[in-house]
């Protein structure tokens, strides 16, 4: 990686005056490091920086992390995210055949922790990051700044952590999605849902343009995407008929049956579910920033 090239591997830690915890995620540490020697063992419920987050991850070599008793491996492209304290315990294994090479963060802030919690709680505490995932160049574009640029402002620096975070965020959302996108069962599907919303369809019509049974179909949905194929269908719907009411003069009974209600009075109740008013209401509210479409992800 031509990025790589023009960075070395060194450390970097920042001291603020304030004693109290702040809400936000400041950078305590920032860090490439390269070890071979069996003292670089960590116990995350002795480390003497209780309240914060350790991101780590491995670019070369292999180290270990112990989870409840069973030690894990930590080779390229894979790495942790933990809270400080914590019944982890870190390592480097001294029969490795190479240097454990690596990069770190070391987070604090109330908000790093609501961050580690929510992502930890379905992935972690072992990540992994391919080498050209968004967060592990986030992670080299705050590293270049710091060590190349001489950035030293903690609000700028924050800034960059912050991208950091939401990069990291979207990118364990994709992997936990990616399994729906690469099914072509369900990219069918849905394809053949967003494209005739409006007609009466059932589940069973569905499932036999995708080539599959409705059960199947149904149990595909469940396992590798958020939806359900009819609220799916049912969101392309809503979707329509609130750009209708902002954009036609169609009447309601018009409208619900353009869009693929079979009655006005489940329209109407279906359209109250998602916004809370009626499509009356909806139509005629006088919004404080309008806008013609929506979409409900």
């Amino acid at each position: 990686m031509r990025l790589l090239t023009m960075l070395s591997p060194s450390s970097y830690a920042f001291r603020t005056m304030e004693e109290t915890l702040s809400p936000f995620i400041s950078l305590a540490s920032i860090g490439w490091n390269s070890i071979q020697s069996a003292d670089y063992s960590f116990d995350v419920s002795k480390r003497s920086d209780p309240g914060h987050i350790i991101f780590q991850l491995t670019l070369s070599g292999e180290g270990r992390i112990r989870i409840d008793e069973r030690s894990h491996k930590l080779p390229a492209g894979s790495g942790f995210l933990i809270k400080v304290p914590s019944s982890f315990h870190y390592y480097y294994e001294q029969d490795s055949a190479e240097p454990w090479e690596f990069i770190w963060m070391n987070l604090k802030g109330q908000d790093a922790h609501l961050f580690c919690e929510r992502l930890v709680s379905s992935q972690a505490p072992i990540i992994h990051l391919h080498s050209q995932a968004e967060p592990l160049q986030q992670f080299w574009k705050i590293y270049r700044e710091i060590s190349n640029e001489g950035l030293r402002d903690s609000r700028r620096i924050s800034v960059l952590v912050y991208e950091w975070v939401l990069a990291m965020a979207a990118y364990e959302k994709d992997k936990s999605l990616s399994t729906n996108r690469m099914n072509p069962t369900i990219l069918l599907a849905e394809k053949f849902m967003s494209e005739n919303y409006e007609k009466g369809l059932t589940l069973e019509e569905i499932a036999g343009y995708a080539g599959v049974s409705k059960h199947y179909l149904c149990r595909l949905f469940q396992k590798h995407s958020e939806l359900a194929p009819m609220e799916y269908l049912r969101r392309r719907r809503i979707e329509a008929a609130a750009s209708s009411l902002r954009n036609t003069d169609w009447s309601i009974h018009k409208l619900a049956q353009q869009c693929g209600f079979d009655s006005v009075s489940y329209f109407g109740k279906i359209f109250r579910s998602y916004f809370n008013m009626s499509p009356s209401e909806y139509r005629n509210k006088e919004l404080e920033f309008p806008y013609k479409n929506i979409y409900f992800d």
